[in-house]
């Protein structure tokens, strides 16, 4: 693990916290009223949440001010 990178993290917002960890599928939905499903989660930095939705073919990037909430 580098030094940006962290096991788990916990993300507070209106809706309450939602504790989240590397290997979670989670649906993540953005302050612009978009949303993804099904989203596996293969890195936590200090920064953002590294995901995939296709079985790590293509890994997406989302910050942290981004999300509005993870279900």
């Amino acid at each position: 693990m580098r030094s940006r990178e962290i096991a788990s993290f916990t993300i507070e917002n209106a809706q309450g916290r939602v504790s989240v960890a590397v290997g979670d599928t989670v649906t993540i939905h953005t302050l612009n009223g978009g949303g993804m499903g099904g989203c596996t989660i293969v890195k936590l930095t200090n920064r953002s949440i590294h995901y995939t939705q296709d079985e790590g073919k293509h890994v997406k990037t989302i910050a942290y001010d981004n999300i509005y909430s993870i279900d």
